[in-house]
């Protein structure tokens, strides 16, 4: 039955996202929708679009420029695709500017044309074509066609009755999506395009052509159309298949040489299997085996079906290969372990699986190998287990030993401080005092004797610390030239009492570095002092040098050179163990505890450096550590000394009011009569609770607080003190025998604003309270 002829269809709009409709002619004709219904509903005309040509859609709709001319699929009200042509025309209006769409049935422009006038030759080459051959316009109309062609539509036509169809005509929707794509490519002037397709044979299996599309150009060298010439190569792509498959069944061969393979029509369940399976699985190879695979899951061991179905039920879904271990039952009744390797290698003409082919491999022995494995590796962490527990017991006995250790060490720091404190404050207070030279020069062996315990002290605190991994690196501003400056100043009198000469040989250094100064200094104190100890004249040279620089931070090397008595070669390796000398004998000639190498080498190491010594007999000694600081641009040079932090206070801050927290009264005695040489006054609070009643009473301008008092701790007392009202900012300097670590960040925590620990220099006390009256002044 001939397709009726469609008229014209006129759209008119206003366009826009979304368009408005504002008329519609000849709908009814050309797509089978009544006009009012497209007026009516603005979502059917988007809808009746095929979803390739939404983007041609939205230029004509919405677009500021759409085409003039342009080719569109709509679907008309029978299901059916229609080929149209269509123009644009803009329209200017009262209310505002409109767009025409008038669209044409490609069938009908192309009605036109007289297949009588082709000529008798072109006629017969396609009635006898093996080969499928069509032309189409540029509106994607067929003008001509292979009988080929027409033998594949059902049911068959001749080529005739093809012209002035289109694909949609003829073919499955989902097929003639494929050729009008390709097509398109063709008539937008692209290269020529050679496919390979499936298509439909008439007996209804699937089969492949090679497509190869040409465009036809007229006179002017416009694409007025194209050609296609498609040839069956079903044959060659089951031969290709064939030969594949048997390559794959060669490759899979040699990849599991030694092995039994099999081979299954997964149609038929035909089973074919080699001949020496039974040789190498202990399985007869027929007709046991071969009676299919069903057969062959049913003498599976029970625990392993349902792994080894889905294993096959996946393989024959996705292709493989798939690899599964299982057991399988002898004809002896023995049980077998059994490594499957299984591959698709064929599929039908429907692209279902055919055919499946695979080894297998006894691994019984493997397995049992793997049991003992698994029996071997039980009994070893059964024995790590054990003995991870006992060393977990072992780790928490010396945790308790270490914390035994350090509270000791803390609780015995803190009773020998508070008494040196003492002896080093009557020290200072009877100096000031004035005495006879005698007496003097006796007072002067006493503190030697106070600073020598305390270095002792100190050094012993500070490697059970390291030792115990709760040593804590300051992060603070370093000025590498002031540390130099600062040892020279503090070493210079008792090098000189030696007719020794300290010198400083300093180079280039990066500004702006970051870490511990005190243990830089500390390590620099140890090593000039010991050189003063073991030189009878001469020079000892401080030198320092920038050995290494990248974006973050700066390696810093110390050394300090003597012309001293030497070391022995065999010595120098222990001399940086903890508690070692070069001379360990009972009749030292220079004495000390041997901890103050051992101390500088592990605080070098916690600064990502070293420590080490160069030196000969009665050649003198070059002792040596390097530390790595960090960079940082907030770092500012730090400011020149304009005068005495005493002096400072005598003239400025003798009117402030201070509170002293002290609970042993010769400490209290000795710090009122320090803070007096200044001019300071102070209230005494002899424990915490005392110190809360004075400051809720009166305002004080800065507080020394103790930590270890009766009824209130120091700790508990500064935070009671934060709540009173005006003393959010107040400073309260911690002063105490507590001096570690995390003693210092306990105070900080507390609300404490800085810490100095007994025994203390006066210049020390003096230069905090200077610095921290200042700032308060400043708020």
């Amino acid at each position: 039955m001939a397709e009726p002829r469609a008229a014209t269809c006129q759209i008119r709009y206003s366009p826009g996202d979304p368009p408005v409709l504002r008329a519609v002619e000849g709908s009814q004709e050309l797509l089978g929708q009544a006009p009012s219904a497209l007026l009516a509903d603005p979502d059917l005309l988007p809808q009746l679009i095929h979803n390739d040509d939404r983007d041609l859609a939205a230029a004509l709709f919405a677009g500021a420029a759409p085409p003039a001319v342009f080719n569109i699929r709509l679907r008309h009200a029978d299901g059916r695709i229609r080929c149209c042509r269509g123009e644009t025309v803009d329209h200017p209006g009262d209310d505002g500017p409109a767009r025409e769409i008038r669209l044409q049935d490609a069938r009908q422009i192309a009605a036109a044309a007289d297949p009588a006038a082709l000529s008798a030759n072109f006629a017969g080459m396609l009635d006898l074509t093996a080969d499928f051959i069509y032309f189409k316009d540029r509106n994607h109309v067929i003008t001509s066609a292979s009988q080929s062609v027409a033998a594949l539509t059902s049911p068959p036509r001749q080529w005739r009755e093809l012209v002035g169809k289109t694909v949609y005509d003829i073919f499955p929707e989902h097929q003639a999506d494929i050729y009008y794509a390709l097509d398109q490519q063709i008539l937008a002037g692209r290269p020529p395009a050679s496919t390979e397709q499936f298509f439909q044979q008439a007996d209804g299996e699937l089969g492949w052509v090679d497509s190869r599309k040409f465009p036809i150009r007229d006179a002017a060298g416009e694409i007025i159309g194209l050609c296609d010439i498609a040839r069956d190569i079903t044959e060659q792509i089951d031969t290709d298949w064939a030969l594949r498959e048997s390559e794959e069944r060669l490759r899979l061969a040699l990849d599991v040489a030694n092995q039994a393979w099999f081979d299954v029509e997964l149609a038929s369940g035909k089973v074919r299997v080699a001949d020496d399976f039974e040789r190498r699985l202990g399985f007869p190879s027929a007709p046991d085996v071969t009676r299919g695979m069903d057969h062959w899951i049913l003498n599976s061991h029970p625990d392993d079906r349902a792994q080894l179905t889905a294993a096959i039920r996946k393989c024959v879904i996705e292709g493989g290969p798939e690899t599964l271990e299982y057991r399988r039952k002898t004809t002896t009744g023995e049980w077998k372990w059994i490594r499957t390797i299984a591959k698709i290698v064929a599929w039908d003409k429907q692209g279902r699986a055919s055919r499946l082919i695979g080894v297998h491999t006894d691994i019984t022995e493997l397995k049992a190998s793997e049991l003992r494995l698994v029996e071997y590796q039980q009994q070893l962490e059964t024995q790590v287990a054990e003995r991870t527990a006992e060393l977990l017991q072992a780790k928490i006995a010396a945790e308790a030993a270490n914390i035994a250790k350090s509270s000791f060490l803390a609780n015995m720091s803190h009773e020998i401080r508070t008494p040196l404190n003492a002896i080093t404050g009557m020290a200072h207070l009877m100096r000031h005092e004035g005495l006879a030279p005698r007496q003097m020069e006796r007072l002067g062996k006493l503190e030697s004797a106070a600073r020598h315990l305390l270095e002792i002290i100190n050094a012993v605190l500070d490697l059970s610390k390291i030792e115990a991994g709760q040593f804590k690196l300051e992060n603070l501003p370093v000025y590498p030239e002031s540390l130099c400056a600062n040892v020279i100043s503090m070493l210079y009198e008792r090098a000189e009492a030696r007719s020794l000469h300290l010198i400083a040989d300093i180079g280039p250094l990066s500004g702006g570095l970051v870490g511990d100064p005190t243990q830089l200094q500390q390590a620099l104190l140890n090593y000039v002092s010991n050189a003063i100890k073991f030189s009878e004249n001469g020079n000892i040279t401080l030198r320092l040098r920038q050995i290494g620089e990248d974006d973050s931070s700066t390696l810093l090397r110390f050394e300090v050179e003597d012309c001293g008595i030497g070391i022995a070669p065999e010595v120098l390796p222990r001399l940086f163990n903890a508690f070692q000398q070069a001379d360990n004998s009972t009749t030292r000639q220079y004495g000390g505890t041997g901890l103050g190498l051992a101390i500088t080498r592990r605080i070098a190491n916690l600064m990502q450096g070293d420590a080490g010594a160069t030196s000969a007999p009665g050649q003198g000694s070059t002792f040596w550590f390097t530390a790595r600081l960090h960079k940082s641009d907030a770092i500012e040079q730090p400011p020149a000394a304009t005068g005495s932090s005493d002096e400072k206070l005598l003239a400025n801050w003798g009117h402030s009011r201070i509170l002293l927290v002290e609970d042993e009264p010769i400490n209290r005695e000795i710090a009122l009569a320090i803070l007096e040489e200044t001019g300071l006054s102070a209230d005494i609070a002899e424990d915490g609770q005392i110190a809360v009643d004075l400051a809720a009473q009166r305002p004080y301008d800065l507080i020394i607080m103790d930590m270890q008092m009766p009824r209130l701790n120091g700790l508990d007392a500064t935070r009671r003190i934060r709540n009173l009202a005006g003393y959010e900012r107040t400073p309260i300097i911690a002063m105490t025998a507590n001096a570690f670590a995390e003693d210092r960040e306990r105070c900080l925590e507390a609300g404490m604003n800085d810490f100095i620990a007994k025994p203390f220099e006066p210049e020390k006390l003096y230069s905090t309270l200077l610095r921290w009256l200042q700032q308060s002044a400043a708020q």
